[in-house]
């Protein structure tokens, strides 16, 4: 498998047999990485906010067959978009999706439960967890095995880099890629002061991926 860091929130993952899975996709908002579009199979949207999805990408990323996946408030904004609750699993057939939980209990407009989705991705024998606009909360610990989280450590409308080593302790993944730095909010100061705590913590490996960079998983 291949990740694209898009810029925030946004990531394409490309699988081995050649689907292309887009979580929020806003690329004209923090990076223009309009290039490193390509049609979708699934596009999974974890909240309808800036940074976490935008019509302009999705339209650049439909196709005839492309499927969206998302919570009720994007439903209620995307043509098309499958509503997913928390605690919901969807079998796509070549992949399989469940919603989890995802809030920040200090920002009042991140406080709702359910309104935020994180996803754990299940797809050629591993799990990724992509955390979303979250902080360290509770109904993590019921995550079970994770091979690779994707954390946010920007510190601003997510957890700092401090709180997301905390996370990574607790999942223990193989892998972690931290997300949410650069433009909007953090600094890759926050990226290397994550990967610097972890590597030094805990045996998972943090895997540091520039905007418009491509690693293999």
């Amino acid at each position: 498998m291949q990740l694209t860091w898009l810029g925030h929130a946004s990531f394409k993952l490309k699988i081995n047999e050649g689907k292309l899975v887009y979580i929020d996709p806003d690329v004209e908002r923090y990076a223009g990485f309009w290039n490193l579009l390509e049609k979708a199979d699934l596009i999974l949207i974890s909240h309808w906010h800036p940074g976490h999805g935008s019509l302009d990408t999705i339209r650049q990323l439909m196709k005839d067959d492309t499927r969206i996946v998302g919570s009720s408030e994007a439903a209620s904004e995307i043509n098309g978009c499958e509503t997913m609750a928390i605690g919901q699993e969807k079998d796509i057939g070549w992949l399989k999706i469940k919603a989890v939980p995802a809030y920040t209990p200090r920002r009042p407009e991140h406080n709702a439960r359910g309104n935020i989705l994180g996803f754990v991705i299940e797809v050629e024998g591993k799990k990724i967890y992509n955390a979303s606009d979250t902080e360290l909360i509770p109904e993590m610990q019921a995550l079970g095995k994770v091979d690779i989280a994707i954390l946010p450590v920007g510190g601003t409308d997510t957890m700092s880099a401090a709180e997301a080593v905390r996370v990574v302790e607790l999942l223990n993944p193989k892998v972690a890629i931290p997300s949410h730095w650069g433009k909007k909010e953090g600094t890759i100061d926050d990226a290397e002061l994550f990967r610097e705590l972890v590597e030094a913590r805990t045996k998972t490996k943090v895997i540091l991926i520039n905007p418009g960079e491509t690693t293999e998983l």
